[in-house]
């Protein structure tokens, strides 16, 4: 299976005043079947490498590789749409449509008929403990640990091989972000997921198989 190949990536942020290097020179292997946590301050450019994991901007220099593809000659479009889910720490829903219809979103936008579509979200929702009386809800109607699992549910229907989360447990409670937690690691160990989680939390690091730590724009496992 491919893994997610990072070589010599550098990323930086300009305006009339000053330049900020982002990145500098980060090269990593993010393997299927593990999760990853990286960790480090504010400012250090997780969330800068996450973006660029996901296929969101390009390296100033340097590549990310996917499938013998990297994403500067890619259809990133595609690859967002196939390839990667982001699973964000305020979940990202959209408001006006029920859980069900959240998770089933991605088929939607691959002209899916709504029956199909919403049969094989239902399987993805019932995986990540939701049931029945969940689906119609609006996600101002449930909780933030549902409103996550929603999220992670609509990253399954999408079949994607890599799944990158933001601090998916900030929003949560501790028994809320355990539970978020496992699943995905299940996602990692039995659906032979690449899971890349941005964490703040020690105690989510500690889950990870492999704990990278971002300093000054550079990883040092």
């Amino acid at each position: 299976m491919e893994s997610l190949l990072v070589k010599d990536v550098t990323y930086s942020y300009r305006n009339k005043y000053q330049t900020v290097h982002a990145l500098s020179g980060v090269s990593v292997e993010f393997k299927p079947g593990k999760m990853y946590a990286i960790i480090g301050a504010s400012g250090c450019g997780k969330t800068t490498f996450l973006s660029l994991l996901a296929g969101l901007d390009v390296p100033e220099t340097g590549s990310i590789k996917w499938a013998g593809e990297t994403t500067a000659t890619m259809d990133r479009d595609r690859y967002r749409r196939e390839s990667v889910s982001v699973i964000y720490q305020n979940f990202n829903l959209f408001q006006h449509l029920t859980a069900l219809e959240n998770a089933a979103y991605p088929l939607y936008m691959r002209n899916m008929q709504k029956k199909a579509a919403e049969s094989e979200a239902r399987e993805k929702l019932f995986a990540v403990g939701l049931n029945e009386e969940h689906f119609n809800r609006l996600p101002n109607m449930l909780s933030g640990g549902e409103q996550q699992r929603v999220a992670i549910a609509r990253a399954l229907v999408s079949g994607s091989r890599i799944i990158l989360a933001d601090e998916p447990t900030g929003n949560l409670d501790s028994e809320n972000g355990r539970n978020i937690v496992e699943i995905l690691k299940r996602l990692a160990y039995e659906e032979g997921c690449c899971v890349v989680i941005v964490t703040h939390d020690p105690a989510v690091a500690a889950e990870a198989d492999i704990t990278v730590k971002m300093q000054d724009g550079r990883l040092a496992e």
